[in-house]
């Protein structure tokens, strides 16, 4: 199952991730609700990473609110991050003390990323995931870790959620964009699938 959660003729303002720029600063690492999932994609990205011995970034974080993952990466991964929302940039800056940089990763081309990506509830947000999942695969992502819930549907979903998916649907939707599913398990609320670039 995948559900498109707004109308296309009439997309709400929050779908431009410019909305989000003056938005409160998001802690989810403090919260309980997100700790598991983001704990989890934290050790995978570090293990996958660990193949790759290039001594720059190994470790890029797409959507990474405040910084809570990075701070769980160890520092030989030289990990980074990019979100929109600029207290929470402040914030992952000045007080935990990560890499996290301004980015609007669907319009801005010339961004760049890392072998491993982690893009934590994230796709979720965006008006147009499929696109966004084609694009990143052209990139030098090698590996990535999706993770969305994995029960929403077109009733029962977060406010700000574009699109919902059951496990179905979310596999679907990223071997479609072309890439390879090495893993796909459960963390609480939230699935995840580790992914490889295909060719």
């Amino acid at each position: 199952m995948e559900a498109r959660l707004f109308d296309p003729l009439n997309p709400p303002e929050w779908l431009n991730p410019l909305w989000w720029v003056d938005q409160p600063h998001v802690n989810h690492i403090d919260n309980r609700v997100h700790q598991a999932r983001l704990r989890s994609a934290a050790d995978i990205a570090m293990s996958l990473a660990r193949q790759f011995t290039e001594p720059d970034h190994l470790i890029c974080d797409i959507g990474s609110c405040d910084g809570g993952l990075l701070e769980l990466i160890a520092p030989e991964f030289f990990a980074f991050g990019y979100d929109v929302i600029e207290v929470s940039i402040k914030y992952g800056c000045q007080v935990r003390g990560v890499d996290l940089r301004y980015g609007n990763v669907t319009k801005d081309i010339s961004l760049t990323f890392a072998p491993v990506v982690v893009c934590t509830e994230m796709l979720e947000h965006l008006e147009d995931p499929h696109g966004f999942l084609r694009y990143l695969k052209t990139t030098e992502v090698q590996y990535a870790v999706f993770s969305s819930p994995h029960s929403e549907t077109a009733e029962y979903h977060e406010w700000n959620h574009a699109w919902a998916w059951d496990r179905e649907g979310y596999a679907k939707m990223i071997t479609d964009a072309g890439w390879e599913i090495v893993s796909h398990t459960d963390v609480e609320w939230s699935q995840q699938i580790v992914a490889k670039a295909r060719g």
